[in-house]
């Protein structure tokens, strides 16, 4: 069990919403004394305010106020990267609505309910304009503009070879053979246990706000609020609680974070959001989102000759960091872990009057990801190929690691088809194709029975991080009352969900022998952790436990210097014994981690340049290192499913993923993050569709509509890691976070094409509903 898991077993771990308005982590708080503001939202998807009247609002009983865009202290304009000249995201729409769920209005009351019942007498007046939805539709020349400052709809735009170099000519020219299709990686919700809340407290520190925030970043956070409010950024601090997910959709800072920090200045008291489910699943930013329309030439040994690549990849009604990710990393990544040198990319990130796409779970790698796996399956049907010899004659071969990528990512290590190999053999592949071959035979060219079985395989490529190369984090020893010591980690990341304590104790035990038990990561706080670039990007583990490594080796030094005072004997001769340190050769010379962190904390008693290595009066010491580079995470997914051909319901009946993250430092960590990654992506494949229709409403709003997998939804997760140490940190390890998300859809639904080819079915779009499956079928 991981450290983090018995308060949560034990139902006392605090959320946001838990939190009262005390200070102190270990505090409830009575909360009496905090408000609560519930947003008003417009219903519709495009269109002009004509005029919001609050009158009745205001008179109802427990409102403290009612404000709209630039009243009660709050800012006209909201959080958004300076990407897109002419573009500004409002905190409140104040002129133009550009997407269902935008804030026009926010009720602060005494409780809940009474901001609730106030909120339903706000009345928008609101003139129709025109509605664009899909990406394709926004980029037809007569389409409506959705920001009028802009010349189209397209807010950016990623091509490879980049513009400015010569054009590549016909990728496909001298192809034998040229596969195309479409392909359509459709919007999701991020769909964390918690939703996002946050709690704001006047006052402090130095006459600004602290707010308790459900988020992946608290210096973003933290920069944001202070830039948008106009403080100091001392004058902010940011501290988690226990976070529920986040999966990316956390990373950026809400309008409402912002604006709850401001109404609490403004009201001299606390004031709380605990945002809705239905808010949750239509306003946090969604995922994914992108059409792609892909060319691949072969020749017809199977050998891959180039790659043609069109994506419009829906942005929303505002570009945050959806609208770069895809023309960014979405191209560098279409390549993969194939040989594709011959490549014509052209990505373009679009507006719609839709809610802002974000980043979520392998954002700009799952997408290529699934195209080019899809394609890769189309090939081989038409070349006559097995799936899996298609992609072992075009994998990057082990003998050219490190692999510079046509697009310029250079790949540290991997043995992709030694990977594939252990896939195989694991799931049993010559066996399992044998028994499809047999139910085949003994009907009319395809199953017998109803049951249709199928197998998908899919290569999948991560790039982690894809920048913020470093990290902070610190260590501290200091004695207990009871003879033992405790170890405070201290890191740039935040905790949600990852294991991040569990982690940091294996390391540090490692090194300086330490009772894991004894190590204690302290929850992300400005106020204490002097910088960080927050968690996302499968970044955690490598980079924090490359910092932690250092100031480890630093402090067992110290701690060196220590002992060899105390047990009066070279430093050079003190070494680590189990969880003591003791002199070499005399095992029965030693002093215990608590004489030692004892003794450090009386600098006076120490010689000078023993004192001298403990600047802060006590064993600790901290490290932000960069790596010098990203790591490239590689792995494979095998999925066998049934496919009912009456109903067109989809059973997985196996899946195995064997995945290269370099160094494991904790088993179960990774597991867990195989086994979340790989439920997400079956989550995409089959159930999960952040659907609108042509008017821009939202068709999922609650989970009877936006569908996610249960536990009963899988099957057994057979997952596997395989590689060696990656050169590009310290410690070696790869990013494993996004794998999962990243490989499984493919996996999933080039088995249920698989299944259904011999029906002639070619390909299915995501979600692979009963109703789709049942009507690609066709009569039976």
């Amino acid at each position: 069990m991981r450290q983090e898991d018995a308060p949560l077993l034990r139902g006392v771990a605090l959320y946001v919403g838990d939190r009262g308005v005390a200070s102190s982590t270990d505090e409830r708080g009575a909360g009496a004394a905090a408000l609560h503001a519930v947003f008003v939202r417009s219903t519709q998807a495009s269109g002009t305010i004509l005029a919001i009247d609050v009158a009745a609002a205001r008179a109802m009983p427990g409102v403290i106020a009612v404000g709209l865009a630039g009243e009660l202290g709050m800012p006209l304009l909201g959080p958004l990267p300076g990407m897109v000249a002419g573009v500004q995201r409002p905190l409140f729409a104040y002129e133009t609505i550009r997407h269902v769920g935008e804030i026009v209005a926010v009720v602060v009351a005494e409780t809940v309910a009474a901001a609730v019942d106030a909120a339903e007498q706000v009345v928008v007046d609101v003139g129709v304009r025109p509605v664009v939805v899909t990406p394709y539709d926004a980029l037809r020349p007569d389409a409506h503009r959705v920001h009028s400052a802009m010349p189209s709809n397209a807010y950016l735009t990623g091509r490879f070879p980049a513009a400015d170099v010569a054009a590549p000519g016909d990728v496909l020219a001298g192809a034998d053979v040229v596969v195309r299709g479409e392909f359509v990686t459709q919007r999701v919700a991020a769909a964390p246990m918690e939703p996002n809340g946050v709690l704001a407290i006047p006052g402090l520190p130095r006459g600004g706000v602290t707010l308790w925030a459900s988020t992946q970043f608290v210096h973003g956070l933290r920069r944001e609020v202070a830039a948008l409010l106009n403080l100091a950024t001392e004058q902010v601090r940011v501290v988690i609680a226990q976070v529920g997910g986040g999966f990316g959709a956390k990373f950026e800072t809400a309008p409402e974070y912002v604006a709850v920090a401001a109404l609490a200045r403004h009201l001299g008291r606390p004031v709380r959001w605990q945002e809705t489910r239905s808010e949750c699943l239509v306003t946090m930013p969604h995922g994914r989102g992108h059409h792609q329309r892909a060319s691949l030439g072969l020749r017809r040994d199977g050998t891959f000759t180039g790659l043609h690549v069109r994506v419009a990849a829906d942005a929303g009604a505002y570009p945050i960091a959806g609208a770069g990710s895809p023309v960014g990393t979405g191209v560098l990544m279409v390549p993969g872990p194939y040989l594709l040198t011959a490549l014509d990319i052209e990505v373009s990130t679009v507006a719609t009057n839709t809610p802002p796409v974000g980043v979520y779970r392998g954002p700009g790698r799952a997408e290529p990801n699934y195209l080019r796996e899809r394609l890769i399956d189309m090939a081989a049907a038409e070349l006559g190929l097995d799936p899996v010899d298609i992609r072992r004659r075009n994998l990057v071969p082990v003998s050219q690691m490190p692999y510079r990528s046509p697009t310029g990512f250079l790949y540290d290590t991997g043995d992709y088809v030694a990977t594939l190999d252990e896939a195989l053999r694991v799931v049993d592949y010559a066996a399992l194709r044998a028994a499809q071959a047999t139910r085949r035979s003994e009907g009319t060219g395809h199953d017998p029975a109803p049951r249709a079985m199928g197998i998908g395989v899919s290569c999948w490529l991560d790039v982690t991080p894809r920048n913020r190369l470093g990290e902070y984090a610190s260590l501290s020893i200091v004695p207990t009352i009871d003879g033992e010591v405790r170890v405070d980690v201290l890191a740039g990341t935040c905790d949600h969900g990852q294991g991040h304590g569990t982690s940091w104790s294996l390391v540090l035990s490692g090194i300086l022998g330490v009772p894991l038990e004894a190590v204690h990561l302290i929850p992300a706080d400005t106020e204490v952790v002097p910088r960080g670039d927050g968690t996302g990007s499968a970044r955690s583990l490598q980079l924090v436990a490359s910092s932690l490594t250092v100031a480890g080796r630093v402090v067992l030094d110290q701690a060196k210097a220590v002992a060899a005072h105390l047990l009066e004997a070279d430093p050079r001769d003190v070494v680590l014994d189990d969880d003591r340190l003791v002199v070499v050769g005399s095992p029965t010379r030693g002093v215990s981690w608590f004489e030692i962190a004892t003794a450090a904390q009386a600098p006076h008693s120490l010689p000078l340049e023993v004192a001298a290595l403990l600047p802060d009066g006590h064993l600790g010491a901290a490290a932000d290192i960069d790596q010098e580079g990203p790591t490239f995470p590689f792995g494979v997914h095998i999925a066998v499913v049934e496919v009912d051909t009456e109903t067109g319901e989809i059973e997985i009946v196996r899946f195995v993923a064997v995945d290269d993250c370099g160094l494991v430092v904790n088993p179960v960590v990774v597991e867990g993050q195989q086994h979340g990654g790989i439920a997400q992506g079956i989550g995409q494949a089959l159930f999960e569709y952040a659907q609108f229709d042509i008017d821009g409403t939202p068709l999922a709003s609650s989970f009877l509509t936006y569908l996610i997998p249960s536990a009963a939804d899988l099957p057994p997760l057979d997952v596997r890691t395989i590689g060696e140490p990656t050169p590009r940190n310290i410690i070696g390890a790869k990013g494993i976070g996004q794998g999962g998300a990243i490989g499984a859809p493919a996996a999933v639904v080039n088995a249920v094409v698989d299944a259904l080819s011999p029906y002639g079915v070619r390909h299915i779009e995501m979600p692979l509903s009963p109703e789709r499956v049942r009507r690609a079928i066709g009569p039976l």
